[in-house]
């Protein structure tokens, strides 16, 4: 029976590893993608999440931020304030991204709007309505290394 036990033991914890293995992606914990073995099966994005529509916002301007490489081809955006649309072309193959904007100078003010997180390639567009001021951007699995900010004038 210790045999058995022990079996027992040895599924459940690789099952525990295999449930949280995604989860350090997604918190930052790790840095999975395709390139380093780590390929997600696909999820349903949420509903109520953001569009894949490029078109711009009503009466307002658009702007483009491309994910490649574990980097924003953007760091500083400036814009007119008030509606504005944020088309997201992650282009990273196999990597999670999403584009996270925050108010203020840092991630620790209060969140404007987000993308999914979502593996690339693909492609999602975030409407915003932005006064004049600073904003922060980035991205929630890698916020160290992609990250910028907005003006809205």
């Amino acid at each position: 029976m210790t045999g058995f036990r022990a079996l027992i033991m040895l599924i459940a914890i690789a099952a525990l590893f295999l449930t949280f293995l995604p989860m350090l992606a997604i918190t930052g914990l790790g840095d999975l993608n395709a390139s380093n073995g780590y390929v997600p099966s696909p999820t349903a994005a949420p509903s109520g999440s953001p569009t894949a529509a490029a078109s711009p916002a009503q009466g307002g301007n658009a702007v483009t931020i491309s994910a490649h490489s574990i980097a924003f081809d953007k760091t500083s955006v400036t814009v007119p304030a008030g509606p504005v649309s944020i088309t997201f072309d992650n282009a990273d193959k196999g990597t999670m991204h999403n584009l996270h904007v925050f108010d203020g100078n840092s991630n620790s003010g209060k969140t404007e709007g987000k993308t999914s997180l979502k593996i690339g390639p693909n492609t999602q567009t975030l409407h915003l309505n932005l006064q004049k001021g600073t904003y922060y951007f980035q991205c929630d699995v890698h916020p160290d290394r992609m990250k910028g900010t907005i003006t809205a004038k």
